[in-house]
């Protein structure tokens, strides 16, 4: 588990400077991380089981990463979703079915109505 909350000068390559590629556990809970940030540690850490990115101003760049890239995710934690559109809550609801995402709100379990809305399952 890497743990880097409330870390205030992470960039792209500060980032991939700290993340082994076989990472499982990553929290940047409140940090000022963009939306390149998030794509870079998703394509370089497509492991992850767990992502804590509470705090941080997800965009639909970021949300297309995550659910295009981390396909063995099984929790992610946000808390600030006001910059998502609803193609960046389709990409976050392509995670898989048994994932549970989480805001300090309300949850979304991957398998029915929550904090993103209605899901279809195959």
């Amino acid at each position: 588990m890497l743990k880097l909350n409330g870390c205030v000068s992470l960039g792209v390559e500060g980032l991939d400077e700290v993340m082994p590629p076989m990472l499982t556990q990553l929290e940047m809970n409140y940090c000022p991380v963009s939306d390149a940030s998030i794509e870079a540690v998703a394509a370089k850490c497509r492991g992850l089981r767990e992502l804590g990115i509470m705090g941080v101003h997800l965009g639909d760049a970021g949300a297309a990463a995550i659910g295009g890239f981390l396909q063995h995710l099984q929790v992610l934690q946000l808390t600030d979703s006001r910059n998502l559109t609803d193609l960046g809550r389709a990409d976050l609801c392509s995670l898989p079915v048994s994932c549970r995402v989480s805001s300090s709100a309300r949850s979304f379990d991957g398998r029915g109505s929550g904090l993103f809305g209605a899901r279809s399952t195959p």
